[in-house]
């Protein structure tokens, strides 16, 4: 007669030996996987830990070395998802916590690139479940809005961000972005006078807080900023182009010339630059130089229609009326300088008719 006790013994040791073996081949994996994490050889250390992983989904080191290894392969979502169980598992927080807010940097900045703006958004959430007062995280949102046109959560997020770090420029200047967008021009000046207090050599800043004085036609004002900005960058071309366009409106075209030739030496494809230095030649009777400018903004700029404009007034005053006429009849395409081409066009015929 069998001992019912040793009947007991057996039901008890096998299923620990058992036990015991799969713990034996999961450690064999997470120590394979681990030597290849050493090397660098991530793949092949994903392939090691997952079967570890597998054998024993409890296995709370293996479920963490499996989350930064696929880290390191850019495969942000397995990543966090394996980070997770091991959070779950019980491996510290604050090292996984670590981590996550690393790769969810990682994840959102990828989706921004790819232009999967909502998903960068989700990815920054996650991001500041786990520490809210990331400041360059509620940035980075901030700028997904704009991308997505959200202005107002784009706002809200950029005042988030200087309420945490009142000294964070960059906030300042979207800001600044947003409210110019929306034709708000004074908040758009205290935002980037602001930006500009945090770095004086914030030399952005000071480009669009003078576009806003020229919208503004504080003409004066802006050659100030420029004047300043320039002192700071001898290469901020755009710098030049709006210290040419402020001058230009001034009526001081002589002034205006030398900054619009610096803003081509710097970049000579900007059509912008072209036709303003047009605009400085003409206004001086320079008329062949503004020509030469004008069509030189037409070849880099397709339906440049001001600078067609440029062109007609430019071949009128030359008394070549026929290449008037041909300009005048393009820039006509554009509702705002329709009645003026037009007028230009009869007078023309008129003085021919004569």
């Amino acid at each position: 007669m069998k001992n019912p006790f040793f009947s007991i013994f057996l039901l008890l040791v096998f299923p620990l030996q058992a036990i015991f073996a799969q713990e034996e081949k999961a450690l064999e994996y997470f120590r394979k996987g681990t030597e290849s994490f050493k090397k660098s050889q991530f793949r092949t250390a994903v392939i090691d830990f997952e079967e570890a992983v597998k054998i024993d989904s409890t296995y709370k080191d293996a479920q963490f070395a499996l989350g930064l290894s696929h880290s390191y392969l850019n495969n942000y979502s397995k990543a966090i998802n394996a980070l997770r169980k091991a959070k779950e598992l019980g491996f510290s927080s604050e090292k996984i916590n670590v981590k996550l807010r690393k790769i969810y940097k990682q994840e959102a900045a990828q989706f921004y690139l790819d232009q999967r703006f909502p998903d960068a958004i989700s990815s920054y959430r996650e991001l500041l479940k786990i520490n809210p007062k990331d400041d360059d995280a509620i940035l980075k949102m901030g700028f997904s809005y704009m991308k997505l046109k959200d202005y107002e959560k784009a706002l809200e997020s950029f005042r988030k961000t200087v309420k945490i770090n009142p000294k964070n420029k960059s906030a300042f200047y979207a800001m600044g972005n947003i409210h110019l967008l929306k034709r708000e021009n004074g908040l758009a000046i205290q935002a980037y006078e602001k930006a500009i207090s945090i770095d004086s050599t914030f030399v952005k800043a000071y480009g669009d807080l003078a576009s806003v004085h020229i919208s503004t036609k504080d003409f004066e004002k802006a050659v100030s900023i420029l004047e300043k900005a320039l002192e700071i960058d001898s290469d901020f071309s755009k710098g030049y182009l709006l210290l040419g366009i402020a001058r230009n409106s001034l009526g001081r075209q002589h002034e205006a010339v030398d900054p619009l030739r610096r803003a081509l030496a710097l970049e000579p494809k900007n059509a912008d630059a072209h036709y303003r230095l047009g605009e400085a030649y003409f206004a001086k009777g320079d008329y062949r130089d503004a020509i030469e400018s004008g069509k030189n903004a037409t070849r880099l700029k397709r339906n440049y229609h001001a600078a067609e404009q440029l062109l007609g007034d430019a071949y009128s005053k030359l008394g070549q009326i026929e290449d008037a006429r041909n300009w005048y009849a393009r820039a006509m395409q554009d509702s705002r300088l329709r009645d003026y081409c037009k007028r230009q066009i009869e007078d023309l015929a008129r003085s021919q008719g004569q």
